[in-house]
């Protein structure tokens, strides 16, 4: 279940991402980005950005789970969610 919060981190260009989550990050003080395998390289640039623009605090979680490909075959896929706070 997605929150107001949260931020997707998909296949658009990153600076989008930047905006949304500097959006996100001014108005509620608290932004989340999550993403999935190679997706994450994207995620840890946007907080990167933010560190550097912001005083921000922040907390890194890491998951994998098993996504059933076909009949017979899983894969694994990495999750992250990073939960941004803005330091005042």
């Amino acid at each position: 279940m997605s929150s107001v919060k949260e931020v997707l981190i998909g296949r658009k260009e990153i600076f989008f991402y930047v905006l949304v989550a500097e959006d996100r990050l001014l108005r509620y003080n608290e932004v989340i980005l999550r993403a999935r395998g190679k997706l994450i390289v994207k995620a840890i640039d946007v907080l990167e950005i933010l560190k550097r623009k912001y005083s921000v605090s922040y907390t890194i979680e890491t998951d994998s789970e098993n996504i059933k490909i076909s009949d017979d075959k899983e894969k694994r896929i990495s999750n992250i969610t990073i939960t941004i706070k803005l330091v005042k």
